[in-house]
């Protein structure tokens, strides 16, 4: 049995499993869906392996007729006349795109497909006018089929054979572990070389990281290569069931359940997309206000500038590119998670409640589903809609790819609220940012007097100003619950005439209607809300780069306080011109379970320091000092002067105990290059040493200096040049400590090499020597700055040839 027939009927296996587990629930659509999908692997198998053929078919054939059995035990068809002749319709659409496409290795069997549901649905079907369409259908489909192959069978198992071998090989497998590969030079997102303009090919490092981080509370979501829309199949002639299972459900879900349903349940005309609006936007009882939020400036972005975002991301699609309702069920949603834009497969079940409303997000316009859709996709990565709650720098990060930035408004030290008011306004009329805001913990007389929600997100759809007053309009994802207070459609005293005309504010009908939208002014947003979170478009920057890594939790201590030198650095030459530049450096760590949002340990930042690109020991003077933030993103925003210059980026994390797998991105206005840092070393020595009683002698300040501990390096004979030596010094955090390096006697030309380690420093002692001579041994005398200081070290010594290390007696 070959390896790839052994996986099928590994597969079948699975999914026959899956099937008696729906079937003995009574769960009847689940259950025809994985008897299918067993047989149609085991046909498969058989079409690839002969030898098997009689063990498997029989076992599919069993499989097939229990599917005619749950089938006719239903009643009536599996699936209603309406839907199924759907499907027949949407299975020819898509046969004849790929047919356009050139594809008939990929429009044969959906032709089979279409042709074998219109004879199962006519069989069960008494209706004559919908008979005689089935029937044309059903010969189309034949005559389409016939004109690419001469020599088909018309045995039924033959046509279902050839389906199944069809499906194995092209159905999405983007939720099956270890399903996925990155192929050598595709174009995995956009990657440009900041010098060339070229696309930057992933090395095997980067490739790894990604993989490693695309599996996400235990799913995997590969990722969206160039054209992955054209090679994913959307047509089945059996509803699509995704094989994740149902989202899990929140407490406040499961209280009010009733049962899961399609949009063909709810509307007689459904559509993906109608209109795209933030009006038509209403959060239920999910805790995922900052992803509606996020949802809500991304449609307005798009109505107002006419650049797809939602719509763009949203598959099946027709060929303007417009979202589509598929009939078979399933859906394809792009998302930028962990790095890179990823597939996320989905099906178009949703939860119902008790009252006959939705139990999700959903379009007050009731025929269109993109908002259940989308939110249901983002759900499925973090968890099920269980959701813990994340803000909105994250949600949009994953919507559109766009940069975060986060701005704290209690930060009086930074905070420049007339300041951060004109870049949001000049932003948002460019079409360069959209932005979201959410209040910090509000007391119950707060939320009773102001109207807003305590730790919420709010869309921020506009920014004004009108003379000297400064305003935003906000929406609620609710959908209602306004502002109370100072321009709210309650105020008698600042709605003046010229300020309604200014705005277009509709007065009369906004203490009428409440949608949940409201203009609030500058200082009162100031005052009740902590965060804005913006996300600016990446295309205001002409040079962009992208690299992924991951940081090792064993490299280095759990606290870089002191030493720096074990973390992840770069090298960043800024080539600069006659312009000041403007660089902005994002750092994001990737995510792979729900309770890293929930108990987000994890601090990261990234400091900056002006160099000449080397290696960074000490956390003294960075050029630019990074707060460690508990959020997958952090945003280093540099100021740096006109022409050249260049500077190391450090990665640093608080307390590190785990691996982190990262992405840097650098986005500028003018040419840059940056490049990992690396070890030139190839020989690493550790010896443990001590401070007694008789060896503590303190700095050569003291006459009793000579008594310290002293340590050989010894190089090997054939070694004749000059030696790149590192030599780090750990000690008691309560001392201050040094060392000296010196030849052992005088060298070729008669003279010693003398080196320090310069000030005395507490805890953490590092040189790096380039001109290490190796005519002779070296000796390296630790040392206190003060006599008398007892305890252990270390010492390391690193270096780019072979060297010996021993105490010197």
């Amino acid at each position: 049995m070959s390896s790839r027939s052994r996986g099928l009927c590994e597969d079948a296996s699975n999914f026959a499993k899956q099937a008696i587990e729906q079937d003995t629930a009574g769960h009847v659509a689940s259950a025809i869906f994985y008897y299918s999908e067993a047989a149609e692997a085991l046909l498969q198998a058989a079409y690839l392996d002969p030898t098997m053929a009689v063990s498997t078919n029989r076992k599919a054939y069993e499989y097939l007729e229990r599917i005619e059995t749950l089938r006719s035990g239903q009643g009536k068809p599996f699936q209603s006349l309406v839907s199924d002749l759907e499907k027949v319709e949407f299975l020819m659409k898509q046969a004849l795109l790929e047919d356009e496409r050139d594809r008939s290795d990929d429009a044969e069997p959906l032709y089979m497909d279409a042709a074998e549901l219109c004879l199962r649905v006519k069989s069960t079907c008494s209706d004559p006018t919908a008979i005689k369409k089935l029937a044309l259908l059903a010969n189309q489909a034949v005559d389409r089929k016939s004109r690419k192959s001469t020599n088909e069978s018309n045995s039924p198992l033959k046509q279902l054979g050839n389906t199944a071998a069809h499906l194995t090989n092209k159905v999405s497998t983007s939720n099956q572990i270890g399903s996925f590969s990155f192929p050598t030079g595709a174009r995995i997102t956009p990657n440009e070389n900041a010098a060339s303009g070229t696309t930057k090919k992933l090395g095997s490092k980067e490739i790894d990281v990604l993989k490693k981080t695309s599996y996400i509370n235990n799913k995997v979501y590969p990722p969206w290569l160039d054209g992955e829309e054209l090679h994913d199949r959307f047509a089945y002639p059996v509803t699509f069931i995704d094989k994740d299972g149902a989202l899990a459900l929140s407490p406040k879900q499961k209280a009010k359940f009733r049962k899961w349903v399609r949009p063909y349940d709810l509307s007689q005309d459904p559509k993906i997309i109608h209109v795209i609006s933030s009006f038509s936007i209403r959060q239920t009882i999910v805790s995922d206000c900052s992803f509606v939020a996020s949802l809500a400036v991304s449609a307005a972005y798009e109505r107002k500038f006419r650049k797809q975002i939602i719509t763009s991301c949203i598959f099946p699609q027709d060929k303007q590119k417009r979202p589509i309702v598929n009939p078979c069920g399933k859906y394809l949603v792009r998302l930028n998670i962990n790095g890179i834009q990823r597939k996320i497969a989905i099906d178009d079940t949703l939860p119902l409640g008790n009252d006959g409303q939705l139990l999700c997000s959903f379009s007050h316009n009731r025929d269109e589903f993109w908002v259940s859709l989308m939110e249901k996709a983002y759900m499925k990565v973090m968890g099920g809609y269980d959701f813990p709650g994340s803000n909105s720098n994250i949600d949009l990060h994953a919507l559109t790819g766009w940069i975060p930035e986060r701005i704290a408004t209690k930060n009086e030290e930074s905070f420049k609220a007339n300041s951060v008011f004109a870049r949001i306004k000049d932003g948002l009329e460019r079409g360069d940012v959209l932005v979201t805001v959410a209040t910090g913990a509000l007391s119950n007389t707060d939320t009773e007097r102001t109207g807003l929600v305590s730790s919420h997100a709010y869309a921020l759809l506009d920014a004004k100003q009108i003379k000297d007053i400064k305003l935003f309009q906000l929406k609620n994802p609710w959908s209602h619950l306004r502002w109370k207070g100072k321009y709210s459609e309650t105020d008698t005293v600042n709605w003046t005439p010229e300020l309604i005309k200014a705005l277009n504010y509709d007065l009369d009908r906004a203490k009428t209607s409440d949608n949940g939208v409201f203009w609030i002014n500058l200082e009162s947003l100031c005052h009740f809300f902590d965060v804005i979170y913006l996300s600016w478009n990446p295309k205001l920057f002409k040079y962009r780069y992208t690299l992924h890594d991951v940081w090792h939790a064993g490299k280095g201590p759990g606290k870089d306080s002191f030493n720096l030198g074990d973390n992840p650095q770069y090298k960043l030459e800024v080539i600069g011109g006659t312009e000041k530049p403007i660089v902005w450096v994002l750092l994001t760590r990737h995510i792979v379970d729900k309770e890293d949002f929930a108990n987000n340990q994890e601090f990261i930042t990234i400091h900056v320091y002006k160099t000449d690109g080397s290696r960074v020991y000490y956390t003294d003077n960075p050029f630019s000092q990074g707060t460690k933030i508990n959020s997958p993103h952090y945003l280093a925003k540099l100021d740096l002067p006109t022409g050249y210059s260049s500077y190391t980026l450090v990665i640093s994390q608080h307390e590190k105990t785990n691996t982190i797998y990262y992405t840097l991105k650098v986005y500028s206005s003018t040419e840059f290059r940056i490049g990992e840092i690396g070890n030139p070393y190839i020989c690493q020595k550790r010896i443990v040493g001590e401070w007694t009683t008789q060896t503590a002698g303190g700095c050569s300040n003291h006459p009793t200096f000579k008594l310290n501990p002293r340590f050989k390096i010894s190089f090997p004979t054939h070694v004749n040049k000059k030696n790149r030596i590192l030599i780090q010094l750990k000690l008691p955090r309560e001392y201050y400590g040094g060392f000296n390096v010196q030849s052992e006697a005088p060298g070729e030309r008669g003279s010693i090499y003398k080196k320090s380690s310069g000030a005395y420093r507490k805890g953490f002692v590092v040189s790096e020597l380039t001109d290490a001579p190796s005519d002779g041994p070296l000796l390296i005398i630790p040392s206190t700055f003060d006599p008398g200081c007892l305890g252990k070290f270390i010492l390391i010594i690193s270096a780019d040839c072979q060297i010996n290390l021993s105490e010197h007696k």
